[in-house]
């Protein structure tokens, strides 16, 4: 398990080969003869930053000086020399670091395997009481911070200021995570050097508790700068290119499409790029004109062809000269291609011998154009099986906007054939208004330009038809844009006739019933009333004392008179109800009053009927504001309610009671089949 490049395996090959990274560190704890005499046999420009860790002893004083020569020592004090020679220990002992160790920084230091020291050592401590300072920083350590050359020591929060502030939480956090649990601290920080210049830096650094308490750092800054804004530029364009390809994808799945060089001198395609429209049709690289004349183009637009070919030689240097003509595919069908031409190159005469060409494929356009003629079509005949008429109107009479359109129903009534534009439209549509209902529709288009876009409406209205009779229409329309600008009034009108002349007859019934309650009222609760009040004048004996049987009967026809002014007293009641015009005169009463009416009133039905009835009040003396005639033959219609359907024997209750929130309740609860009523 070699974590730390030493010795290598392979590494003579790699020297004698050339293969060797002149930056890559070598660390050799052990030379062989065989190694020495490869060593010696390398020449000066291709010897590697070597560092000879172990005894002395193992290594000839040749070897020594050379490796001093290409790495000297004073770049690496004995500091450094100790940390490599520690980790060189460890990992000639071929200590398992896993768990012979705490989490030890072992198993991650693969950075001198990735090619030497490629930045700058430095040698921090962090006592026990929180101070934390720099022991020793390499040189190019100090030049890359801009800092004194002689500044191989200096406080820790020199370099802490030189961190970007967004990074600053982080990287404290992860210092304070290594020095106390002993752990490999590695991080990317971005850095800001003395003269402002801006660095990414990796900090890898590996802790070691003292015996007083403190932690020793020993660690590596690593330039990454270059990689990284290299890295970023790299993934930013490679982002770009995966958007330029993805949209460029899109198109051409949307609108198949290809570009090409025609050589007018040649009579040759030159310039096709593979897999595209034109390799679809058959349209390579030096396919000649005379090929694509026979081959490709459709009988009937080759003459079409020679002369938007012939007219390319004039085409002026910007001018852009457009065609569409039919190509034959590979599956044997036609397909509409637009052409846009363009002259790229001229000869010395000045006339053109190259054009550029883009081409699109517009099959997928026709069969749009094709099915939205046919929704139009239906949509036309849905219409006119229903009588609807619809309209696509511009806002600007003067004008054709690109939806203006108008169904066929709509385009007979007004004889839109011989009309120019929508302003005869609507003069046409005025003259076959009701005159009654012209201003609403000259108001709105006066006022058209200041709605707001999606304002709505309703009305109705009526249009005079070919026979000369009127016809009612409901009227549903709002404003729209198209995305050119261009304000509609657009909207349909169903033909509402038949419920026009359902809702008047309608009309005219509640006008009859009104009129025969009015008359019923004057006809016959006039001489009613007259005929009780004669009858109470009788049984008061103003003209002389009656005889008993007589006396009965005069009883019973108060009764009775009395009993059919009550009808009459109903009809109008429902008539005033559906009417909306029930007056109601609320006072303050106490509601058991009316229940103790209101079974006075039915107490002969139920003796009639061997019913019994009580009336239940849980609650004591409270008023509410009623009206007293309304609530009282409410209460005696449910209670007549109950005795038609109640046996013999049976107990009807009436209750009057109150809710928590302060409301009324009137209940009558009876045996009878059914439910109770509330």
């Amino acid at each position: 398990m070699n974590r730390l490049g030493l010795n290598p395996q392979g590494w003579q090959h790699q020297l004698l080969q050339g293969e060797w990274p002149a930056s890559r560190l070598l660390l050799l704890s052990e030379v062989t003869p065989a190694d020495e005499d490869c060593l010696q046999s390398v020449p000066d420009p291709a010897f590697p930053p070597l560092v000879l860790l172990g005894p002395e002893e193992q290594f000839s004083p040749e070897l020594c000086s050379r490796a001093l020569a290409v790495l000297p020592e004073a770049d690496l004090n004995d500091s450094v020399l100790a940390l490599l020679q520690r980790l060189a220990r460890l990992e000639h002992q071929n200590i398992d670091v896993e768990q012979d160790l705490p989490p030890n920084p072992l198993q991650h230091l693969d950075f001198i395997t990735a090619g030497g020291l490629p930045g700058g050592l430095y040698q921090s401590r962090m006592e026990a009481d929180g101070r934390f300072w720099f022991n020793y920083v390499a040189p190019v350590t100090r030049q890359l911070f801009g800092l004194a050359p002689d500044q191989s020591t200096l406080p820790g929060d020199v370099l802490s200021e030189m961190v970007a502030a967004e990074d600053l939480d982080r990287v404290q956090a992860a210092i304070h995570t290594a020095v106390t649990e002993l752990t490999l601290y590695r991080e990317m920080v971005h850095m800001t050097g003395r003269q402002g210049q801006a660095y990414w830096l990796e900090c890898i650094a590996y802790p070691q508790r003292e015996a007083d308490g403190a932690v020793q750092l020993y660690g590596l800054f690593i330039d990454r700068t270059e990689e990284y804004t290299a890295r970023q530029n790299k993934q930013s364009l490679e982002r770009e290119l995966r958007v330029r390809q993805q949209l460029q994808e899109r198109l051409l799945e949307l609108i198949p499409s290809s570009y090409s060089i025609f050589n007018l001198a040649t009579q040759t395609l030159e310039a096709i790029p593979v897999a595209d429209l034109a390799s679809s049709f058959g349209l390579t690289e030096g396919k000649r004109a005379d090929d694509i004349l026979q081959s490709l183009l459709h009988t009937d637009d080759r003459q079409r062809w020679k002369q938007e070919l012939a007219r390319t030689r004039t085409l002026a240097d910007g001018e852009v000269m457009t065609s569409e003509l039919r190509y034959r595919n590979a599956q044997g069908d036609y397909s509409p291609i637009r052409t846009w031409a363009q002259v790229l190159e001229r000869d010395d005469s000045g006339q053109p011998l190259r054009v550029a060409t883009i081409s699109a494929d517009l099959s997928w356009l026709r069969s749009m154009e094709s099915q939205l003629e046919q929704a139009w079509n239906a949509l036309d005949v849905v219409l006119g099986e229903t009588g609807t008429l619809y309209y696509c109107d511009p806002l600007d009479s003067t004008r054709q906007g690109p939806l203006t359109y108008y169904s066929p129903g709509l385009s007979e009534l007004l004889g839109l054939a011989s009309l120019a534009h929508s302003g005869e439209i609507r003069s046409a549509l005025l003259e076959l208004m009701h005159p009654d209902d012209r201003p609403v529709y000259q108001t709105r288009w006066t006022a058209g330009a200041a709605l707001p876009v999606g304002h709505r409406w309703t009305n109705t209205l009526r249009l005079r038809q070919a026979d000369g009779q009127y016809r009612w229409y409901c009227n549903q329309g709002s404003l729209i844009c198209d995305r050119e600008g261009v304000l509609y009034y657009q909207g349909i009108a169903f033909d509402i006739t038949k419920f026009q002349e359902t809702q008047q007859a309608l009309e005219e019934a509640s006008r009859a019933k009104d009129r025969f309650l009015a008359q019923m009222s004057h006809e016959l609760r006039t001489p009613l009333t007259a005929m009780l009040s004669l009858a109470q004048n009788l049984a008061e004996g103003i003209y002389g004392e009656l005889p008993t049987e007589a006396a009965n009967k005069l009883q019973l026809l108060q009764q009775s008179g009395k009993h059919l002014l009550s009808l009459i007293e109903d009809l109008l009641d429902y008539g005033r109800i559906a009417s909306g015009d029930m007056p109601c005169q609320r006072t303050a009463l106490n509601p058991e009053h009316l229940g103790r009416d209101a079974l006075a009133l039915v107490q002969h039905l139920a003796v009639e009927k061997g019913v019994q009835m009580r009336l239940i009040v849980p609650f004591g003396d409270r008023h509410a504001l009623l009206d007293a005639r309304l609530i009282r033959q409410l209460l005696v219609n449910l209670l007549q309610n109950a005795i038609r359907f109640s046996g013999h024997g049976d107990l009807i209750d009436l209750e009057v009671g109150w809710l928590p929130a302060g409301d009324l309740v009137l209940a009558v609860r009876d045996q009878g089949p059914g439910t109770g009523l509330i």
